[in-house]
């Protein structure tokens, strides 16, 4: 439903959901950023989920100089204008991929391997497969398994439709394995959809 096919049609329209351009993205990245500088303020290694056309990661890479961010998408139009986006900073990687498949295979990233893993805005999009595939608790569980010890996982996520019953079940999952250290929500006007938009912005960290 919402696979490879489904984000190469997105980006071949164009950018979408206004990612480089409207102000209320740009505020919700700000607040991951502060987010991520208060948890994991000496992060060396940084995994971004669904990094679309780089928007975001170019400002991770500002704010972790030091380092190596990993940024992830499935639409290869996207990985394409990214890798274009951030072809200035030596600190980022961009790759394609699925990311169920990758942590399916645990062959790609090392265990205990990344201080921050950041999952905004996509992680809903997963979510048809990863029950349909039965992998919905073991996602979860191999995520922790690439992340160090004291790592944090982050994700922002728009609190509408079906959206808002999804978000809370994949937050129950997540407690299993990680513990909550912050939870804010915020409600803010956005330009591109031309109404108030609530997202809540989580942060868990893995303390075992």
């Amino acid at each position: 439903m919402f696979g490879k096919d489904y984000f190469e049609r997105i980006f071949k329209k164009g950018t979408p959901w206004g990612l480089s351009t409207l102000s209320y993205e740009r505020v919700k990245y700000e607040r991951q950023i502060e987010m991520m500088r208060r948890f994991a303020p000496s992060a060396q290694s940084i995994l971004e989920i669904g990094c679309a056309e780089g928007d975001y990661t170019t400002m991770m890479a500002k704010a972790y100089p030091d380092a190596i961010i990993n940024a992830l998408d499935i639409s290869h139009i996207a990985v394409e204008k990214a890798k274009n986006s951030c072809q200035t900073y030596g600190n980022i990687l961009v790759m394609e991929g699925d990311i169920i498949e990758l942590l399916k295979g645990q062959q790609h990233f090392s265990p205990e391997s990344l201080d921050i893993v950041i999952q905004s805005e996509c992680l809903y999009y997963l979510f048809p497969k990863l029950v349909t595939s039965l992998y919905l608790y073991e996602y979860f569980r191999n995520m922790t398994g690439i992340m160090k010890k004291g790592g944090i996982f982050l994700t922002a996520n728009s609190m509408r439709g079906a959206i808002r019953c999804v978000m809370p079940l994949y937050h129950t999952i997540l407690r299993r394995f990680l513990k909550p250290v912050y939870n804010g929500k915020f409600r803010e006007w956005n330009e591109y959809r031309n109404e108030f938009l609530t997202y809540e912005l989580r942060v868990f960290r893995r303390t075992g």
